[in-house]
């Protein structure tokens, strides 16, 4: 066991299913990480656009704003973590912390995955850090991984279903033989039945074509290499149409 060594002071910035669920498990995990590294984690601010969604979360008064200037801006937050997705203003977000000298850790897979490049080389040149593991395979840790583990390697490849929802849907396919917008009509469902607060997930075109999958494997390519592997509309795939077939192809090889 260690005793606190420093406070580290949050400022949150998203109260949705993501950003609930991060808030709960700092509130509620807190002796743990005191106990464990000696860090006493302390959310000062919280922003969100349902004060009601947050008082259900236990979000003070004094925690919570609609306004992420608030956060930003507020000269106690050490880390910002957003939590909101998209482009805008989650740029902003990022580039005012960084311009305030405060790190930031994020689960954005659209914008980092478009645009770590430039995000990471301001985060390096304003001294901070920009933390983005749960914007790559959500609980999984590959890029500390990547980064650390397993330097002395050379990894030829990255291959694997990155998506819960992906991952859903071809095992449904695979192990009933159903079609494709059978298991996608069920998957919808069950995502609209599970998410009653925040942004309710659809399985649009785009996430259906992988767009979400490319964004989190840019990561794990840029902190390996220390090159951008840019989004790319060259490498669009999907599993819509063809579905079944490709996977008896894959079922055939391995079969061999």
């Amino acid at each position: 066991m260690q005793g606190t060594n420093r406070t580290v002071h949050i400022g949150l910035i998203g109260l949705g299913t993501v950003g609930g669920g991060v808030f709960r498990l700092i509130e509620t995990h807190a002796n743990m990480y005191r106990s464990a590294r000696g860090i006493d984690l302390r959310i000062v601010r919280a922003c969100g656009l349902d004060e009601d969604r947050a008082r259900d979360l236990g979000v003070s008064a004094e925690q919570f704003t609609t306004d992420w200037h608030d956060v930003v801006s507020d000269p106690r937050v050490d880390i910002v973590v957003e939590v909101i997705g998209g482009e805008h203003p989650a740029t902003e977000i990022f580039t005012e912390s960084f311009a305030a000298g405060k790190h930031v850790v994020s689960a954005n897979k659209a914008l980092l995955g478009r645009h770590m490049s430039e995000l990471a080389q301001a985060a390096a040149h304003a001294g901070v850090q920009l933390r983005c593991e749960a914007s790559c395979g959500g609980g999984i840790p590959i890029v500390g991984t990547l980064e650390h583990d397993l330097t002395g390697n050379t990894i030829q490849a990255i291959a694997g279903i990155v998506n819960g929802t992906t991952n859903y849907i071809l095992s449904r396919m695979a192990g009933e033989g159903l079609d494709y917008e059978e298991v996608l009509a069920d998957a919808q469902r069950l995502l609209r039945r599970g998410r009653p607060h925040g942004r309710r997930r659809r399985l649009r075109r785009r996430e259906q074509d992988r767009h979400p999958l490319l964004h989190r494997l840019c990561h794990p390519y840029h902190h390996r290499r220390r090159v951008y592997a840019g989004y790319s509309q060259d490498l669009r795939g999907g599993y819509r149409g063809g579905a079944r077939a490709r996977l008896r192809h894959q079922d055939a090889r391995h079969r061999t």
